[in-house]
């Protein structure tokens, strides 16, 4: 027992104890930052309370779990751990007696909250934050984000990092959303309370590849990059026109980000036709960049292709419809005996709904296939070949012959067996050239030959055993003593034939000619292979050539024509000075304008661009800074031309400094336009530091949307002012096209620096959509693989590259590079060509177009080994055997159409805004070259007052065609700048070396060549490419017992003075063995034909 106490009774309020002293009463325990606080009741006249602690609840009286002797009533705990609960009892002290323990009171230390809060950025899942922190007892930090635009917001737990971060980046954030964040700190039990918390807009990835899969029948599978975390894919499409009139684009659906997998088919398409899709990412707050692609949907070829009705001369195909497209079906034949390139020779042509043709062009006992092709605008099927089919035969007996002598049979189609006439004398063969071998014989009179059942009779006829070249008993005379008969052959050439081709080798098309339509063996002669190297197709040495040979600058190109030649015009401009306050982030350092609702926005700012921009490459870019106050920033509106931009309704813009880009709605036509940013809907305290503006055509410059000033008050690199070199504006030259094939084509340019031009490309074989491209060069050479007789050229131009950086935005880019020179040379294969071409005709006047005209080769029929052979050769190709002495010969030299000077106007160029210069009253040349101006054709200006045009007479006198030099013009009023519009034939020339006095000269027009030198080369042949200084023609007599059939090879006779020799056209006398030959043609034939020949490949193209 404790020592027994008495107080003082005389003591006011004094208390008598026996026994132990009370216990204290009323502990509580309450956990602070970093300690816990205890208090309990007060036990009168207590010497001292003694503390004690426990981790677990029942806390013992013993000396181990004391941590605290004190004389109040309170006790602060401070050795605790962040996290842990601890167990109280308090014990009063009186005079060495210890009381019993307190009522239990326990805490547990909570976990202080982080502050100060912040986002420093948004990405486009991310989030750049910082805090400060000064508790512990703590695991980490976690983030929570709450998206404000979702149906129910809520916050929800993103990121969490380590327990010593005080700045990190936020993974999982949702892409191109508003959102608000707030961070707590955590233990294993416990969360703080949040921060107070911050917004932030994180930023919309744009799709940048997509793939189309056209493999389904009318549909497109659209196969998008995964770029998003949050929102949707939209998709529209639209149904391409192939003149490039396209329609507007309709929406078709969605695709949700999460969509597995990522893929979305558009269907009900038509087949074959090329669709445009465009795709764009999107999220409750935001909307992306419209990604353009397009394909052409699977077009299936037609099934079941099958002959039937096959007789001799026609055959019915018909087929299964397997497409709903629009177009056409293309019926192809081919004989199975031969092999094609493609799928053999183009008969006919029927609607897309059709499923049958009838091919009246087949030709007898012959094995055809057939491939039916569905065609659109865009694209072709070939179905599988038919099976084989074959015509039926003429149905002619083979018969043995003589071997000796002349033997005739005629069929008679009441007969059974042929007639075999009596021959009174032997039979007279006349051969010829470019036309129908004939035999004709006699027998005795008998009215019986004019029986009209021997009208066309098949006829045979054989000389020592050998089938002569005739198959028709066309002719039957009668007279009291004779009949005389005469049988044609060659016939098959009589056959209707329909045919066009784009350009082909004229003997190689000769060729396949008389393969495809007729039984007869060819026999064609190769060409010699002659080059002409080095021929000028072009050159533009002054601003009036270089607008002659470009095709017209379009619209939308950033091109123009100035003193300097062809240059690119701005593709950017960038306002960046606003008079304002200082600032060292935005571009120079000074003008920036602060945006809020209290300071109003920037105005009206003028922008300029000087050619039009397409729908879906204009952009207004905004460059900004954030202020340097905290919290969120004022939204802002931006505006062009006072519509609001796709994006840019109360949008908020970029913390750090730069770029916001917005896409312009719709075509921006060239001139001058407006851009306004004004404060938006939402009302904070912290104003937008806007920079500068700019418009951007996206096709030709980019933006370096994180680009800063390159120094403290400097400039940005971009966006630059002309064409980025690797994206130059591109201009073709006007298609040319040569008399000959070329072989190699030799591009020289010459620019106003002497530095490369970014692009040079040739079109390939020709090709005006497929082009050969070298970079950062100022010649190049292509060779032709393919045959082709037209060039394609295309130059791209853009910014100087030799520019020091200046100070001003941007700081490079900022002039363009001009084109001062071009020249165009060719190697050019004197092979004659077929250009062009298209007839319905008998094959005879095929073979006179093909192998007489252009080739300026001969035909004939003979037989052969193994059959009719048809030969086709130059007259001075092939060797003779005839004895000289039997052949007679008279010789004409004229020269009356000989040329020894010629002068030839090419077609007109529309030549604008030519800038000369000249002096009132006095004649000055104009600078357009050599060559006429078409009369009442042009307009002198001033291009001070582009409205003020001049009066011919009182203003001005012109000579718009001068014998030696350009057109002259006077001026009578006195001009600033003046110009000149005009249509313009150059003029090309050439004479002999060795003139005579008294020359013979022409001028001609030649309307379908398209520069002075195609008309150089004109001139030309007019003087030289005859061969010779005289039209020679010569009449030639040999005689037909001797030659036989061999008309070609007995032609070529070596003491012929004055050839080489070729057949005219005029009629020849085979029954007399008589040939007219001639060579050379005259100036005005040799034009006509250069002219005739480039027009044929002008209209083909």
């Amino acid at each position: 027992m404790s020592d027994f106490y008495l107080s003082d009774p005389t003591d006011e309020g004094g208390d008598f104890y026996l026994g132990d002293p009370p216990a204290p009463e009323n502990l509580e325990a309450e956990a602070g930052d970093g300690e816990i606080s205890l208090d309990w009741g007060l036990v009168s006249e207590a010497d001292e309370y003694r503390v004690y602690r426990d981790d677990d609840s029942g806390v013992s009286i013993t000396s181990s779990n004391r941590i605290a002797t004190t004389s109040s009533t309170g006790y602060t705990d401070t050795d605790v751990e962040t996290g842990d609960e601890y167990y109280y009892v308090v014990t009063s002290y009186l005079r060495g007696a210890e009381s019993s323990s307190s009522n239990e009171a326990s805490a547990e230390l909570a976990i202080k909250a982080p502050y100060d809060f912040s986002i420093v950025d948004a990405g486009e899942t991310t989030l750049d934050i910082e805090w400060e922190y000064d508790g512990d007892g703590h695991d980490g930090f976690e983030l929570e984000v709450r998206y404000d635009s979702d149906d129910d917001p809520v916050f929800d737990v993103v990121d969490d990092f380590d327990e010593d971060d005080r700045e990190a980046t936020a993974e999982g954030v949702r892409n191109g959303r508003k959102l608000t964040a707030r961070l707590r700190a955590y233990s294993e039990d416990l969360t703080s309370d949040p921060t107070d918390t911050d917004e932030a807009e994180t930023s919309l990835p744009d799709i940048e590849s997509v793939d189309l899969d056209a493999s389904e029948q009318s549909e497109l599978t659209v196969e998008p990059e995964d770029v998003l975390n949050d929102g949707w894919y939209r998709i529209e499409k639209r149904d391409d026109d192939p003149d490039g009139d396209h329609p507007d684009y309709e929406f078709d659906g969605d695709l949700d980000y999460d969509e597995d997998p990522l893929e979305y088919t558009i269907d009900d398409l038509v087949d074959g036709e090329q669709y445009s899709v465009r795709i764009r990412t999107e999220t409750e707050d935001n909307t992306g960049h419209w990604l353009n692609v397009d394909e052409i949907t699977k077009l299936v070829p037609p099934e079941d292709v099958e002959a039937l009705d096959v007789g001799r001369r026609s055959a019915t195909v018909e087929w299964s419809d397997e497409s709903e497209f629009r177009g056409s079906y293309q019926i192809y034949r081919r004989r199975t005996d031969f092999d094609y390139d493609g799928p053999g020779r183009l008969v006919g042509t029927v609607g897309d709904e059709d499923e049958s043709f009838t091919d009246y062009a087949v030709a007898p006992d012959r094995e055809y296939e057939y491939v039916i092709r569905a065609r659109t605008q865009w694209v072709y099927a070939d179905s599988e070949p038919s099976d084989p089919a074959e015509t039926d035969s003429v149905g002619l007996e083979q018969r043995a012959v003589p071997s000796s002598g002349w033997y005739v049979e005629i069929d008679h189609p009441d007969r059974n067996a042929p007639l075999v006439p009596e021959l009174l004398d032997d039979p007279q063969k006349q051969p010829t050239v470019n036309g129908y071998p004939r035999v004709s014989f006699s027998v005795p009179a008998d009215e019986r030959w004019l029986d009209t059942a021997l009208d066309d009779a098949p006829v045979r006829v054989w000389k020592d055993g050998q089938k002569q070249p005739v198959d028709r008993l066309e002719h039957r005379t009668l007279t009291p003593e004779t009949v005389e008969l005469e049988a044609r052959g060659g016939t098959q050439l009589d056959r209707r034939v329909v045919e066009s081709a784009d350009i082909e080798e004229a003997l190689v098309y000769a060729e396949y000619l008389i393969e495809e339509y007729t039984d007869y063996i060819p026999v064609v002669d190769d060409p010699d292979d002659v080059v002409r190297e080095d021929v000028l197709l072009l050159a533009a040495a002054i601003l009036a050539e270089l607008q002659g040979a470009f095709e017209a600058i379009p619209d939308d190109v950033p091109l123009e024509y100035d003193d300097d030649g062809l240059q690119a015009t701005n593709v950017s401009d960038v306002d960046w000075d606003f008079g304002a306050e200082d600032n060292d982030d935005v571009p120079g350092g000074a003008g920036a304008l602060v945006i809020s609702p209290g300071t109003g926005g920037t105005g009206s700012r003028s922008v300029s661009i000087d050619h039009a921009i397409p729908d879906g490459d204009a952009l207004v870019a905004v460059y900004s800074v954030e202020d340097s106050g905290s919290g969120p920033s004022t939204t802002v509106d931006v505006e062009f031309n006072g519509t609001v931009v796709e994006g840019g309704d109360d949008t908020p813009l970029g913390s750090d400094p730069g770029w916001d880009v917005f896409e312009i709605d719709g075509d921006v036509a060239a001139g001058s336009h407006d851009i306004r940013v004004d404060p938006g809907d939402f009302d904070a305290s912290v104003g937008q530091i806007i920079g500068a503006v700019a418009i951007v055509d996206a096709r030709f410059t980019d933006l370096d949307e994180d680009e800063l000033v390159n120094e403290p008050g400097g400039h940005l690199k971009y966006p630059f002012r002309y064409p980025e070199r690797d994206t130059p504006a591109h201009l073709a030259l006007e298609e040319i096209a040569t008399p000959l094939s070329i072989v190699r084509l030799m591009l020289e340019a010459v620019s106003d620096d002497g530095e490369p031009l970014p692009e040079l490309s040739i079109g390939v074989d020709g090709s005006d959509d497929d082009f050969d491209t070298v970079t950062d060069a100022l010649s190049y050479d292509l060779e032709y693989d393919d045959l082709a007789a037209v060039a394609n050229v295309r130059v791209g131009l853009g910014h100087r590259e030799d520019l020091e950086p200046r100070d001003a935005t941007p700081r490079l880019g900022y002039e363009p590079q001009a084109l001062d020179e071009l020249e165009l040379r060719a190697d050019l294969d004197e092979t004659p060509v077929v250009v062009n071409y298209q007839r319905d005709a008998r094959l005879k006047d095929h073979l006179q177009d093909v192998v007489v005209d252009i080739a300026d080769a001969a035909y004939e029929i003979r037989p052969g080994d193994d059959g009719m052979e048809v030969h086709i050769a130059r007259i001075d190709s092939r060797e003779t055997d005839v004895d000289p002495d039997l052949i007679n010969y008279s010789i004409e030299r004229n020269t009356e159409d000989t040329v020894d000077r010629a002068v030839v106007y090419a077609g007109a160029e529309s030549l604008r805004r030519v800038p000369f210069e000249a002096d009132v009253d006095e004649w000055t040349e104009l600078p357009l070259g050599e060559g006429q101006i078409v009369r009442d054709f042009e307009t002198i200006y001033d291009a001070t007052d582009d409205d003020e045009t001049l009066d011919r007479g009182d203003d001005y006198e012109i000579r718009p065609l001068v014998e030696d030099g350009p057109p002259e013009i006077k001026l009578l009023v006195d001009l600033d700048e003046p110009r000149i519009d005009c249509d313009f034939q150059p003029r090309g020339e050439h004479e002999r070396t060795d003139l005579p006095d008294e020359p013979r000269e022409i001028s001609e027009h030649a309307t379908n060549l398209s520069s002075q030198q195609m008309a150089d080369i004109a001139a030309f042949q007019a003087v030289e490419g005859s061969y010779t200084d005289a039209v020679i023609t010569a009449r030639i007599t040999v005689p037909p017992d001797e030659i036989g059939w061999n008309v070609i090879d007995a032609l070529n006779v070596p003491q012929l003075p004055g050839g080489p020799y070729q057949v005219l056209d005029e009629e020849t006398n085979p029954r007399r063995g008589q040939f007219p030959l001639g060579v050379g043609r005259g100036g005005k034939e040799e034009i006509q034909r250069l002219d005739d020949q480039t027009g044929h490949l002008s209209e083909r193209n």
